[in-house]
């Protein structure tokens, strides 16, 4: 009986590792818009990796704002993506993020839509794995703000007043 008990624990230990690296090896959806997309349009991209946001934090971890480090410790990676202003191509950025949203519903759910402004998450039951901002400014700008990592409800809240 025992072996028995030590298999299945075996197994769901393999079974929770599996699962952990295939959804850490996914391309965040910035990634993924730039594979698609990054050869048409002139798309610039800048990134703060995970080995940076660490530093980030090491750095920030004497100061006496508590706040900023409660929700600077709940980000891993940042992506911005952004265009030079255009509005037909800041239209269309906007429109291919929404189809690959779109395409991509099982994974990514509608956070808040308004005029121009569009968020998506990902979740893992109640805990928010990445947080995607889509927004065409003034009808000639476009940029997209990935965030993932840990994220609370109330941090989002907080990115839907900015």
């Amino acid at each position: 009986r025992a072996p028995m008990k030590r298999l299945l624990l075996i197994c769901w230990v393999f079974l929770g590792v599996a699962l952990t690296v295939k959804a850490n090896g996914e391309p965040d959806f910035a990634s993924k818009y730039l594979m698609l997309y990054g050869q048409t349009y002139d798309i610039d991209c800048k990134t703060i990796s995970p080995q940076m946001m660490e530093r980030i934090l090491s750095g920030v971890a004497g100061s006496e704002d508590e706040n900023t480090m409660r929700v600077l410790s709940q980000i891993k990676s940042i992506r911005i993506l952004t265009t030079e202003p255009n509005a037909c191509q800041a239209k269309t950025l906007f429109e291919k993020a929404e189809e690959l949203a779109a395409q991509n519903k099982r994974r990514y759910s509608v956070y808040s839509q308004a005029h121009g402004k569009n968020i998506y998450v990902r979740r893992r039951g109640k805990q928010f794995l990445e947080l995607v901002v889509v927004k065409q400014k003034e009808d000639h700008t476009f940029y997209m703000l990935n965030l993932t990592g840990f994220l609370s409800d109330k941090f989002l809240q907080q990115v839907l007043k900015m």
